[in-house]
């Protein structure tokens, strides 16, 4: 289940380095459009191999929703089927219809599966040591639907569903720093989803740019306000660092995990955020802030795939 992260952090990469390549500094030499196929071919493979298993062995798949810790990856699948058409969509827009489909099926997918974790919690209160910042992607990750939502011309379905995973991530942040502050230190496997603490903001951020309005005035004011959760997503970035290098012996007693991944798509939302910064507010410091995020979100993804090949290829 943690290669779903694979195809979504790849796909959020992809997404980063088109919106470089949209800006008039940053030649187009066809690196985005490479990423996305890559993506795709990744997502093709991990969601088959998931389709496999659902249909082999039903059971796994009940006790994947029922982990605290394995359900969170399940965000990752409707997350990607929602950001795929858009970085497809500029390059085929004749393809607009199937990509519709792909998109509504990871939205209400993604509504569905926040819906019923809700529920489930209501009913059986977790454990204040079973919450992790992971617990963000299930939930807060609805927040990408304007990505490709509003160019289909979903507009205000993508609204309510990014509003309902803004609410979400409002009522759940005082709950995930509150469990890393006062509760037992994360289990070391599960500590590379700190990350994901800094995706939110960022998300919200580009939200608000792909739902803003020329024509009526809010452009403008979006404009900033992403910007000021652009910053806040920095700032996020500074204690998961130190959270990272406070655990630095645990994590190379136990070593490369798949769990890596779930530091990719958060780094690609930060430059994301920032890219789209430098759009709407173009400075040298928001230029060197998203061209600093997008050489970090590169250089993590390409050295977390690379061990996964090789982890892949040792395994016996």
């Amino acid at each position: 289940m943690q290669f779903f992260g694979a195809s979504l952090g790849l796909t959020g990469l992809a997404l980063a380095w088109q919106r470089a390549e949209n800006l008039p500094t940053v030649p187009d030499v066809g690196v985005a459009s490479v990423l996305l196929i890559l993506a795709g071919i990744i997502s093709v493979l991990i969601f088959t191999g998931y389709g496999l298993k659902a249909t082999r062995a039903p059971a796994l798949v009940g006790a994947d929703l029922m982990h605290p810790a394995r359900v969170t990856s399940l965000g990752a699948a409707p997350m990607t089927l929602m950001l795929l058409p858009a970085g497809a969509l500029p390059y085929a827009p004749e393809w607009a219809a199937a990509l519709s489909v792909m998109w509504l099926v990871g939205a209400f997918a993604h509504v569905a599966l926040a819906g019923w974790l809700v529920i489930t919690w209501l009913r059986r209160r977790p454990a204040l040591q079973d919450v992790t910042p992971a617990w963000f992607v299930p939930l807060v990750g609805m927040v990408v639907a304007p990505s490709a939502g509003v160019d289909l011309g979903y507009a205000p379905l993508a609204a309510a569903i990014a509003i309902a995973g803004s609410i979400a991530w409002l009522v759940m942040l005082p709950i995930v720093l509150w469990r890393l502050a006062r509760s037992p230190a994360l289990p070391v496997d599960l500590v590379p989803g700190v990350f994901v603490l800094v995706a939110p903001p960022a998300l919200v951020a580009l939200a608000l740019g792909a739902l803003a309005e020329p024509s009526n005035g809010t452009a403008h004011v979006a404009a900033h306000v992403a910007a000021g959760l652009f910053y806040v997503s920095c700032a996020f970035l500074l204690p998961v660092v130190l959270i990272i290098l406070g655990r630095i012996r645990d994590i190379r007693a136990l070593g490369f995990t798949y769990g890596w991944w779930s530091a990719t798509f958060p780094l690609a939302a930060l430059a994301s955020a920032g890219l789209q910064t430098q759009a709407m507010l173009p400075t040298a410091i928001h230029h060197a802030m998203a061209t600093g995020a997008l050489a970090l979100v590169t250089l993590v993804t390409a050295t977390v795939g690379m061990l996964t090949l090789q982890l892949i290829i040792q395994r016996p």
